[in-house]
């Protein structure tokens, strides 16, 4: 469980550290057994899936785990 906390939040950080952009908008989180990091607060769908491309291209490595989910964000 440490284990898979510790990638999700290593995730987070070279997300920021490659994307000042999301600074705020990282959440890492566990939803058991899993970890899992969220990448931003986006008005369209449209807005998310190009996020999408640009992270999967940043990433290779786990794409293949990346995908957009539907939320509601709270805009302050």
């Amino acid at each position: 469980q440490r284990t898979l906390e510790a990638r999700a939040k290593a995730r987070s950080n070279a997300i920021i550290a490659k994307f000042p952009k999301y600074r705020g908008q990282v959440y890492s989180f566990s939803s058991a057994p899993n970890w899992y990091t969220r990448v931003g607060n986006f008005r369209t769908q449209e807005d998310a899936a190009a996020a999408l491309a640009e992270l999967k291209r940043a990433f290779p490595a786990f794409a293949s785990e990346m995908r957009t989910v539907k939320s509601t964000v709270i805009l302050r």
